[in-house]
């Protein structure tokens, strides 16, 4: 049995996309079972000698286009990658690989398309752990704050507020010492 790996580009027959990039060693036997579960008939448009490094730095190149798992939206530079890989021109002269990626995971193409909620998302974990460290809640500014950025306060249901340097500096100083902001959860204060 050959170890040599194929990167693939599969779509549903008769359709720009979405396009599937994977990595198999079988690549038609992979098309075949793929094909089971699809609602649509899907065809290879194109393998090229690839392992899953050259499968994940195609991934990273075309983060922005990420739709889920190994599915990515058609557009005019992955449809013009395919063409020129079908008509024989090498990955390194067909494509940039080494241009602003970012690494996939469950959400960081929706990240890497959304600064500002990857650093909400950030601020948001680090205040989680604080609270699991401290064994306490965020106080009622900096519950607001979160609120507003993630635009659930109820006074503005739905609109987004960027927290203002000062809030930032709040946060901040909440997270780094978190014995001394955090709060005792009311209904533990109810109890006592």
């Amino acid at each position: 049995m050959s170890n040599t790996k194929y990167v693939y580009f599969m779509k549903p027959v008769g359709a720009a996309g979405p396009v599937k990039i994977g990595c198999s060693g079988v690549p038609l036997q992979r098309l075949e079972n793929l094909s089971t579960w699809a609602p649509e008939p899907l065809e290879i448009v194109v393998t090229i000698p690839g392992d899953f490094d050259t499968e994940r730095s195609i991934h990273e190149t075309f983060a922005d286009l990420h739709s889920h798992r190994e599915w990515f939206r058609a557009d005019q530079r992955l449809t013009d990658l395919m063409q020129k890989l079908l008509d024989g021109v090498p990955l390194a002269k067909a494509v940039d690989l080494g241009g602003t990626r970012y690494k996939l995971g469950k959400k960081a193409a929706h990240w890497a398309r959304h600064p500002e909620k990857r650093l909400r998302c950030s601020y948001s974990h680090r205040l989680g752990w604080a609270e699991r460290k401290s064994g306490k809640e965020r106080p009622d500014d900096i519950r607001g704050i979160m609120y507003r950025w993630e635009g659930r306060h109820p006074d503005w249901p739905g609109m987004t507020i960027s927290p203002s340097a000062e809030d930032f500096a709040r946060l901040e100083e909440v997270i780094a010492n978190p014995a001394t902001h955090m709060v005792v959860p009311s209904w533990r204060r109810a109890v006592a």
